[in-house]
């Protein structure tokens, strides 16, 4: 675990973005995708705002005019003022424009994995917390490769604000450290509870980010 979380202590920003990127996408170039087609995900312009600097993902079928047009125009603009970027990438798809606007993180040593002792079950490439035969609480990899995964995290309602969320997340990103790979945590901005439990595992955030279908 140790060797994995000092390479992922030297990956800047923007090579975490890269790395996330290749989990859903096919990159073609440092800015250029294409769509994997066996996936649901169909974004056609995705904007990461670091801590310092930003980058911009275009999808290879864009409009070289509209690329420009996204490239000159402001990270904040981007982020924040989704309605006019959707509107101008509705022009070319002749359709609505939907937009995943989030944060993203990644475990690091610095990670709270003090629940580790608890007992917890493997479970669908993750794992999970079970109560009289039924999974109550779980976490898993979303989508995965071989050098990155990302987490996806649920708990039945009735067992919500036990730590068990908490539990199972910090095995799966003990787990990911252990094989060698970037963990990542990532969470749309309005999901509050999200954010909540990001800083209760001490993941470290890494990008804002603005996705556009």
């Amino acid at each position: 675990m140790q060797d994995s979380c000092y390479f992922i202590q030297r990956l800047s920003p923007h090579q975490l973005a890269d790395i996330q990127i290749r989990l859903e996408y096919v990159s073609l170039s440092r800015s250029l995708f294409q769509w994997v087609p066996a996936s649901p995900q169909r974004a056609q312009f995705i904007v990461y705002k670091f801590p310092a600097g930003f980058h911009k993902y275009y999808h290879e079928g864009l409009d070289s005019a509209l690329v420009k047009l996204l490239a000159a125009m402001p990270v904040d603009v981007l982020l924040n003022e989704t309605a006019y970027v959707s509107h101008l990438l509705a022009k070319q798809r002749a359709s609505s424009s939907e937009v995943y606007r989030g944060s993203s993180y990644v475990f690091t040593s610095s990670c709270d994995f003090s629940t580790l002792d608890h007992p917890v079950s493997p479970h669908e490439h993750g794992y999970a917390v079970c109560m009289n035969g039924k999974v109550v609480s779980f976490a898993k990899s979303a989508r995965e490769n071989s050098e990155a995964a990302e987490i996806i995290v649920g708990t039945d309602t009735e067992y919500r604000l036990r730590g068990f969320a908490k539990l199972t997340a910090s095995k799966w990103g003990r787990h990911i450290l252990d094989s060698g790979r970037v963990p990542f945590y990532s969470h749309r901005a309005e999901n509050f509870v999200s954010g909540l439990l990001a800083k209760s595992l001490k993941v470290r955030k890494f990008c804002e980010i603005a996705a556009y279908d």
